[in-house]
C-alpha cells in the first residue's frame, strides 16, 4: 500500500512545497489524493516515481511547465487542467510562484489486474498530450476520484480502480488517435503546421478562424489546406472543429461557472440556441443538462 506521501518523495526539488492534504485513499495499486500545494518562489525539479500519475487542477493555479528527460529534442510544455505521466518517466519541471489545487493518483494497471494494459507501450506518447490532456470524459472520471477522495462510501475502493482503468483506456486511445493524426509523406502538413493548427483551433476563444485564415498560417492556398488537413487528420475542417468545440464547451461546463451563453461565444458558437442545438445533437442533453448531470462536492 502507497503512503500518503508517496507523491511528495516522488519530487526532488530545492523548494521548500507547503502541501496542505485533505483525505487521501490509499490501496495496494493506487493512492489518490486532493491536497493544495504551495510554491514560495520559482525554481526547478524532478519528478520520477514508479507509478502512473493523473494529476488534475481543480481551480486555475500557478503555471508549471514540463519536458521528459529521456526525450530527444524534448520542448518544455505548459502542463494543462490535467496532465499524466507513465510510469518510470523522469520529467523535469519548471515551477513558479503561487498554489495549486489538485487532485494526485498515482497507479499501476497491473496491480489494479487490468492484463490488456501490461503490453502498453507509453514511451511514445507525445509530450503535448501527455502533459495537457483534453478529454471531456476524463474530466468526468477525475470529478469522480474526487469525489471518492473527499467522502468515501460504499464499494469506494472499486469505484476508484474502475475509473481508473477507464482513464487510463480513454488515455490509450486517445494516444492513438493522435498519433494517427501525424503526416507519413512530404506532400502533407508539416508536424509543426498541423500542431499549430490543431493549438489554435483549441485554444482560441471566440469565433474561429476561416479556412483562408488557416491556410495562411501554413503557407497555402485554401483548398489545398482543406485538402491536406483531411489528409493529416482524417477528418474535414468542419468536422474537426465542432467536435473540438464541443469538447472545449463540456470542458469549461464541468469547470467553470460562466452562463452558457458565456460559454457559447468562447467557445466559437453564434448563438446560445446554435450552441444548444448542437450540443443535444452531440450528447442528448443541453448544456445546463449536461452539467447538472455531474455533481461536485467541496
Amino acid at each position: 500500500m502507497l503512503s500518503d506521501n508517496a507523491l511528495d518523495i516522488a519530487i526532488s526539488s530545492d523548494i521548500d512545497f507547503e502541501v496542505r492534504s485533505k483525505p487521501s485513499l490509499c490501496a495496494n495499486a493506487y493512492q489518490l489524493r486532493v491536497h493544495t500545494s504551495v510554491c514560495p518562489r520559482e525554481g526547478n525539479g524532478i519528478y520520477h516515481s514508479p507509478w502512473s500519475l493523473l494529476e488534475a487542477t481543480l481551480s486555475p493555479g500557478q503555471p508549471i511547465w514540463n519536458r521528459f528527460l529521456n526525450r530527444p529534442h524534448n520542448e518544455e510544455i505548459r502542463v494543462g487542467s490535467v496532465m499524466f505521466v507513465p510510469r518510470d518517466e523522469p520529467v523535469h519541471c519548471r515551477f513558479t510562484r503561487g498554489a495549486r489545487h489538485t487532485v494526485s493518483c498515482l497507479f499501476d494497471l497491473e496491480a489494479l489486474g487490468f492484463e490488456q494494459a501490461t503490453g502498453w507501450n507509453w514511451t511514445s506518447i507525445d509530450p503535448s498530450l501527455a502533459f495537457d490532456v483534453r478529454d471531456p470524459f476524463v474530466q468526468i472520471a477525475v470529478q469522480r476520484l474526487r469525489q471518492e477522495a473527499l467522502a468515501p462510501s460504499f464499494a469506494s475502493e472499486l469505484q476508484v480502480e474502475c475509473t481508473l482503468i477507464f482513464l487510463a483506456a480513454q488515455l490509450k486511445r486517445k494516444m492513438d488517435n493522435h498519433q494517427s493524426f501525424e503526416p507519413s509523406d512530404q506532400g502533407s502538413l508539416s508536424g509543426a503546421g498541423l500542431q499549430s493548427i490543431i493549438e489554435r483551433i483549441h485554444d482560441e476563444d471566440g469565433p474561429t478562424p476561416s479556412v483562408k485564415e488557416f491556410a495562411t498560417m501554413v503557407t497555402m492556398s485554401a483548398p489545398v489546406f482543406s485538402l491536406k488537413f483531411r489528409e493529416a487528420t482524417g477528418q474535414t475542417l468542419r468536422h474537426y472543429v465542432t467536435t473540438a468545440k464541443l469538447e472545449k464547451a463540456k470542458r469549461l461546463l464541468l469547470e467553470e461557472a460562466d452562463m452558457v451563453k458565456q460559454i457559447a461565444y468562447r467557445c466559437g458558437f453564434t448563438s446560445a440556441a446554435a450552441f444548444s442545438t448542437s450540443f443535444r445533437q452531440e450528447t442528448g442533453m443541453t448544456p445546463t443538462e449536461f452539467r447538472e448531470a455531474v455533481e461536485f462536492g467541496d
